[in-house]
């Protein structure tokens, strides 16, 4: 059986300011401060001083901090031009599509972990386009256990449903 851990505040902060600034993993903060993640997490599932809170902000900020990395990175281009010599011996620059491809690979990384992180904002968008007209309702695709009806509900007219009388719509 392994030994309780102490709550400790100051190296909590500390984990939670590295952990902000996006330059290190969670793993490695911790580890810097001697918490194994497993404790981590248990303080924070505990709440343990207000540390839920505070690591929900310390997400944020890192996200933020990733936004920023990503704006950095696309915008280095320092080493995406290479200096090369021809045949002949004569000096010219050709792009380094390694270089490149790295810089779109780390770009890629950080959209991802933000679409991971809070896929609200930085996920893929998804919209549901819907057009007046006819609409079938299939019981089965709604209730897949429910008996499929003899036939299909078939809805004519407009998309959006009517309002009461007496009621104005707010649009």
């Amino acid at each position: 059986m392994s030994r309780p851990s102490t709550y400790d505040r100051a190296g909590a902060e500390l984990v939670l300011a590295a952990y902000a600034s996006a330059k290190f993993t969670l793993a490695e903060a911790t580890e810097a401060q001697g918490i194994k993640v497993r404790t981590w997490h248990a303080w924070v599932r505990d709440d343990r001083d207000g540390l839920a809170r505070s690591y929900q902000i310390a997400r944020e900020m890192r996200a933020t901090a990733l936004e920023d990395e990503i704006l950095e990175i696309a915008d280095d281009g320092r080493n995406d031009w290479i200096e090369r010599r021809s045949k002949k011996g004569n000096a010219y620059r050709s792009v380094d599509h390694e270089s490149v491809q790295r810089s779109k690979l780390r770009v890629d990384a950080r959209k991802y972990l933000l679409s991971v992180m809070n896929p609200r904002v930085y996920g893929p968008r998804q919209e549901i386009e819907l057009t007046p007209g006819e609409i079938v309702l299939d019981a089965a695709s709604i209730l897949p256990d429910a008996e499929p009806p003899e036939e299909n509900l078939t809805l004519k007219g407009p998309a959006r449903p009517r309002l009461p009388s007496g009621t104005e719509d707010a649009r």
